[in-house]
Protein backbone atom coordinates (compact mmCIF):
# COMPACT_ATOMS: atom_id res chain seq x y z
CA UNK A 1 0.00 0.00 0.00
CA UNK A 2 1.27 3.46 -0.57
CA UNK A 3 1.54 6.16 1.88
CA UNK A 4 -1.09 8.05 1.72
CA UNK A 5 0.17 10.76 3.95
CA UNK A 6 2.22 12.39 0.73
CA UNK A 7 1.82 16.22 0.16
CA UNK A 8 0.14 17.51 -3.31
CA UNK A 9 -0.09 20.50 -4.99
CA UNK A 10 -2.71 21.21 -6.91
CA UNK A 11 -2.60 23.48 -9.93
CA UNK A 12 -5.77 24.48 -12.13
CA UNK A 13 -7.71 27.13 -13.26
CA UNK A 14 -10.81 26.36 -11.93
CA UNK A 15 -11.82 26.38 -8.33
CA UNK A 16 -14.28 24.13 -8.66
CA UNK A 17 -12.36 21.71 -10.32
CA UNK A 18 -9.66 22.17 -7.78
CA UNK A 19 -12.38 21.81 -5.07
CA UNK A 20 -13.45 17.99 -6.53
CA UNK A 21 -9.54 17.38 -6.71
CA UNK A 22 -9.18 18.30 -2.99
CA UNK A 23 -12.13 16.31 -1.64
CA UNK A 24 -11.06 12.88 -3.62
CA UNK A 25 -7.60 13.43 -2.26
CA UNK A 26 -7.89 14.06 0.71
CA UNK A 27 -11.27 13.16 2.41
CA UNK A 28 -11.43 9.54 0.14
CA UNK A 29 -7.78 9.06 0.24
CA UNK A 30 -5.80 10.77 3.41
CA UNK A 31 -3.65 13.08 1.10
CA UNK A 32 -3.01 16.55 2.25
CA UNK A 33 -3.32 19.04 -0.12
CA UNK A 34 -0.60 21.76 0.90
CA UNK A 35 -1.50 24.45 -1.82
CA UNK A 36 -3.96 25.13 -5.01
CA UNK A 37 -3.40 28.05 -7.39
CA UNK A 38 -4.12 29.05 -10.76
CA UNK A 39 -1.26 29.69 -12.97
CA UNK A 40 1.71 28.16 -13.54
CA UNK A 41 3.59 31.50 -12.66
CA UNK A 42 1.96 30.96 -8.97
CA UNK A 43 2.71 27.62 -9.22
CA UNK A 44 6.66 27.96 -9.30
CA UNK A 45 6.45 30.17 -6.33
CA UNK A 46 4.15 27.90 -4.43
CA UNK A 47 6.28 25.17 -5.11
CA UNK A 48 8.95 26.80 -3.55
CA UNK A 49 7.54 28.00 -0.45
CA UNK A 50 5.13 24.86 0.49
CA UNK A 51 7.33 21.57 -1.20
CA UNK A 52 4.96 19.28 -2.14
CA UNK A 53 5.98 15.48 -2.82
CA UNK A 54 3.57 16.07 -6.12
CA UNK A 55 2.34 18.11 -8.15
CA UNK A 56 -1.10 17.61 -9.86
CA UNK A 57 -0.72 20.13 -12.72
CA UNK A 58 -3.02 20.95 -15.75
CA UNK A 59 -1.30 22.02 -18.80
CA UNK A 60 -3.88 24.51 -20.20
CA UNK A 61 -3.22 27.47 -17.73
CA UNK A 62 -3.72 31.21 -18.22
CA UNK A 63 -0.61 32.31 -19.29
CA UNK A 64 2.36 29.86 -19.92
CA UNK A 65 1.24 26.26 -19.98
CA UNK A 66 2.02 23.72 -17.40
CA UNK A 67 4.32 22.02 -19.77
CA UNK A 68 6.64 24.99 -19.21
CA UNK A 69 5.55 25.76 -15.53
CA UNK A 70 6.97 21.73 -15.27
CA UNK A 71 9.97 22.40 -17.01
CA UNK A 72 10.52 25.39 -14.83
CA UNK A 73 10.28 23.83 -11.59
CA UNK A 74 12.66 20.58 -12.78
CA UNK A 75 15.22 23.59 -13.39
CA UNK A 76 14.59 24.53 -9.52
CA UNK A 77 14.26 21.25 -8.39
CA UNK A 78 15.49 18.13 -10.33
CA UNK A 79 13.90 16.30 -7.64
CA UNK A 80 10.38 17.36 -8.36
CA UNK A 81 7.69 14.54 -9.36
CA UNK A 82 4.92 16.79 -11.44
CA UNK A 83 1.53 14.73 -12.50
CA UNK A 84 0.45 16.28 -15.47
CA UNK A 85 -3.62 15.62 -15.87
CA UNK A 86 -5.00 17.08 -18.93
CA UNK A 87 -8.10 16.99 -21.22
CA UNK A 88 -5.57 16.17 -24.23
CA UNK A 89 -4.59 11.97 -25.12
CA UNK A 90 -2.65 13.01 -28.03
CA UNK A 91 0.99 11.36 -28.18
CA UNK A 92 3.10 14.48 -28.55
CA UNK A 93 1.45 15.87 -25.34
CA UNK A 94 2.80 13.04 -22.98
CA UNK A 95 5.60 13.50 -25.37
CA UNK A 96 6.63 17.24 -24.36
CA UNK A 97 5.47 16.75 -20.89
CA UNK A 98 7.86 13.40 -19.91
CA UNK A 99 10.95 15.78 -22.26
CA UNK A 100 9.77 19.02 -19.51
CA UNK A 101 10.58 16.35 -16.76
CA UNK A 102 7.24 15.50 -15.65
CA UNK A 103 6.67 12.57 -14.01
CA UNK A 104 3.29 11.06 -14.78
CA UNK A 105 0.45 11.70 -17.32
CA UNK A 106 -3.08 11.19 -17.05
CA UNK A 107 -6.28 12.16 -19.08
CA UNK A 108 -8.90 14.36 -17.36
CA UNK A 109 -11.73 11.77 -18.83
CA UNK A 110 -9.81 8.64 -16.12
CA UNK A 111 -11.82 7.74 -13.55
CA UNK A 112 -11.05 9.26 -9.94
CA UNK A 113 -9.33 6.00 -9.01
CA UNK A 114 -6.98 6.06 -11.79
CA UNK A 115 -5.95 9.34 -10.64
CA UNK A 116 -5.52 7.99 -7.09
CA UNK A 117 -3.71 5.23 -9.07
CA UNK A 118 -1.31 7.84 -10.37
CA UNK A 119 -0.51 9.73 -7.54
CA UNK A 120 0.52 6.49 -5.67
CA UNK A 121 2.74 5.37 -8.43
CA UNK A 122 4.36 8.59 -8.51
CA UNK A 123 4.73 8.59 -4.78
CA UNK A 124 6.38 4.79 -4.50
CA UNK A 125 7.90 4.64 -7.97
CA UNK A 126 8.57 7.87 -9.72
CA UNK A 127 6.55 7.63 -12.60
CA UNK A 128 3.06 7.07 -13.96
CA UNK A 129 1.80 6.86 -18.01
CA UNK A 130 -1.78 7.14 -18.51
CA UNK A 131 -2.18 3.58 -20.43
CA UNK A 132 -4.85 5.28 -23.36
CA UNK A 133 -2.08 7.81 -24.47
CA UNK A 134 -0.45 6.36 -26.99
CA UNK A 135 3.17 7.13 -27.50
CA UNK A 136 4.64 8.96 -30.05
CA UNK A 137 5.28 6.82 -33.27
CA UNK A 138 2.37 4.58 -32.75
CA UNK A 139 0.79 3.71 -35.88
CA UNK A 140 -1.92 6.20 -37.16
CA UNK A 141 0.45 8.93 -35.54
CA UNK A 142 2.91 9.75 -37.73
CA UNK A 143 1.27 12.76 -39.64
CA UNK A 144 1.18 15.00 -37.02
CA UNK A 145 3.62 13.62 -34.81
CA UNK A 146 7.05 13.86 -36.48
CA UNK A 147 6.30 17.19 -37.91
CA UNK A 148 5.36 18.79 -34.46
CA UNK A 149 8.32 17.28 -32.31
CA UNK A 150 10.80 19.05 -34.74
CA UNK A 151 9.74 22.06 -32.69
CA UNK A 152 11.74 23.14 -30.01
CA UNK A 153 10.28 23.54 -26.29
CA UNK A 154 9.59 27.65 -26.85
CA UNK A 155 7.93 26.64 -30.40
CA UNK A 156 5.96 24.05 -29.37
CA UNK A 157 4.62 26.62 -26.52
CA UNK A 158 3.86 29.36 -28.85
CA UNK A 159 2.26 26.54 -31.07
CA UNK A 160 -0.17 25.63 -27.96
CA UNK A 161 -0.47 29.54 -27.23
CA UNK A 162 -1.60 29.99 -31.13
CA UNK A 163 -4.04 27.25 -30.24
CA UNK A 164 -5.67 28.45 -27.41
CA UNK A 165 -6.21 31.76 -29.31
CA UNK A 166 -3.93 33.74 -28.39
CA UNK A 167 -2.56 36.78 -30.71
CA UNK A 168 1.04 37.56 -30.66
CA UNK A 169 1.03 40.40 -28.60
CA UNK A 170 -0.43 38.02 -26.21
CA UNK A 171 1.54 35.20 -26.42
CA UNK A 172 4.79 38.08 -26.02
CA UNK A 173 3.28 38.68 -22.96
CA UNK A 174 2.20 35.44 -21.37
CA UNK A 175 6.14 34.49 -22.11
CA UNK A 176 7.30 37.52 -21.40
CA UNK A 177 9.48 38.34 -24.83
CA UNK A 178 9.36 40.45 -27.28
CA UNK A 179 6.88 40.54 -29.74
CA UNK A 180 9.66 40.43 -32.53
CA UNK A 181 11.03 37.22 -31.05
CA UNK A 182 7.22 35.77 -31.33
CA UNK A 183 7.19 36.54 -34.89
CA UNK A 184 10.71 35.56 -35.73
CA UNK A 185 9.88 31.93 -33.80
CA UNK A 186 6.34 32.06 -35.99
CA UNK A 187 8.52 31.91 -39.21
CA UNK A 188 10.86 29.10 -38.19
CA UNK A 189 7.67 27.13 -37.09
CA UNK A 190 5.77 27.91 -39.96
CA UNK A 191 9.03 26.68 -42.03
CA UNK A 192 9.22 23.30 -40.02
CA UNK A 193 5.94 22.25 -40.82
CA UNK A 194 5.88 23.84 -43.95
CA UNK A 195 3.09 25.64 -44.04
CA UNK A 196 2.63 28.97 -46.21
CA UNK A 197 0.80 30.84 -43.92
CA UNK A 198 0.34 32.00 -40.41
CA UNK A 199 -3.04 31.27 -41.09
CA UNK A 200 -2.53 27.82 -42.01
CA UNK A 201 -0.99 27.63 -38.85
CA UNK A 202 -3.62 29.38 -36.44
CA UNK A 203 -6.06 26.46 -37.78
CA UNK A 204 -4.23 23.06 -37.50
CA UNK A 205 -2.57 24.78 -33.99
CA UNK A 206 -5.74 25.26 -33.18
CA UNK A 207 -7.08 21.58 -34.70
CA UNK A 208 -4.67 20.28 -32.23
CA UNK A 209 -5.66 22.23 -28.74
CA UNK A 210 -9.05 20.68 -29.87
CA UNK A 211 -8.63 17.12 -30.52
CA UNK A 212 -8.38 15.66 -26.86
CA UNK A 213 -9.97 11.75 -28.74
CA UNK A 214 -6.73 10.71 -29.39
CA UNK A 215 -6.95 9.62 -32.29
CA UNK A 216 -4.38 12.63 -33.56
CA UNK A 217 -5.65 11.66 -37.49
CA UNK A 218 -5.08 14.17 -40.36
CA UNK A 219 -4.23 17.38 -38.14
CA UNK A 220 -1.94 17.92 -40.59
CA UNK A 221 -2.41 17.92 -44.46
Amino acid sequence: MADRRGRVMLVDDHAVVRAGYRMLLEIQNGYSVVSEVETAEAAIAAYLKTQPQVVIMDINLPGCSGIEATRKIMALDPQAKILIFSIHAEAIYLSRAFEAGASGYLCKSSSPGQMIEAVDSIMRHGHYRDPNVPLVGARGFETIQDPIRLLSAREFEIFQLLGRGLASREISEALAVSPKTISNSLVIIKEKLALGSTAELVKIASRLAEEPSGRGSGILP
